[in-house]
């Protein structure tokens, strides 16, 4: 699967993060399991045939990789050059043909308050609408990555269509489409959040927060639903 991604900071808009408050040089690695399988700094290294003229990227700063992958599970980590710390965006395309398909995107990060929360972005593509399961997990986060002390305790998740909310759930099991949710896919502690539902095509917009203004780190997910 021909595999496009972004990582970005100096090159988010101004109108959605003060330029003070952007990550100032990202790196992005990729991996598969714990083996680091490409990684990039400054996006005008790469070939410029890597970078699709769809997908600009403006800043020299920002971050880009264009890869081939097998299908399994692959992590895109973005950190800041020199321990740099600020507001980041990592973005994954699948670009030219392909049978395979995504079938299941994450992305970790602390949640504050505010505007400083989680957001995840998704992209439906065709003519219909794409069954998912969208989640906002916290407490269950596996301790070899996450110290329960740093957990998000109580997340709660909303996704939009534009500007126009589409689902609401704190606790997962009293949210309307609890009992759609396969076995598989049910979140393991109460206080998560969960929703079945379907996508149209366009854009969509996950975001995690922390019931009460509570802090700590979290996890979004997009599952198309079996």
């Amino acid at each position: 699967m021909d595999i496009f991604l972004r990582a970005r900071g100096p090159g988010i808009d101004l109108g959605l993060v003060p330029e003070d408050e952007q990550l100032a040089d990202p790196v992005l690695q990729l991996f598969e399991g714990a083996n680091v399988i490409a990684t990039n700094d400054n996006w005008s290294t790469l070939d410029a045939e890597a970078i699709p003229a769809s997908l600009p990227l403006d800043h020299p700063n920002d971050s880009a990789l264009r890869v081939q992958l097998m299908p399994g599970a692959y992590t895109a980590v973005v950190s800041g050059a020199g321990g740099g710390t600020g507001v980041g965006i990592v973005e994954i395309f699948a670009v030219g043909e392909s049978s395979s398909r995504l079938l299941n995107l994450s992305a970790r990060a602390r949640v504050l308050q505010g505007d400083a929360v989680l957001i995840g972005g998704l992209i439906v593509e065709g003519d219909g609408d794409l069954p998912v399961i969208l989640r906002a997990i916290g407490p269950s986060i596996g301790t070899d990555l996450v110290a329960a002390e740093d957990r998000l305790a109580d997340p709660w998740l909303q996704a939009f269509e534009g500007a126009s909310e589409s689902f609401l759930s704190d606790d997962w099991q009293q949210h309307e489409s609890a009992a759609q949710i396969p076995a598989s896919h049910q979140p393991v502690h109460p206080s998560e959040a969960a929703v079945q539902g379907a996508l149209a095509p366009g854009g969509h917009t996950a975001i995690v927060r922390g019931v009460g203004d509570g802090t700590g780190v979290g996890l979004v997910e997009v599952f198309v639903a079996p």
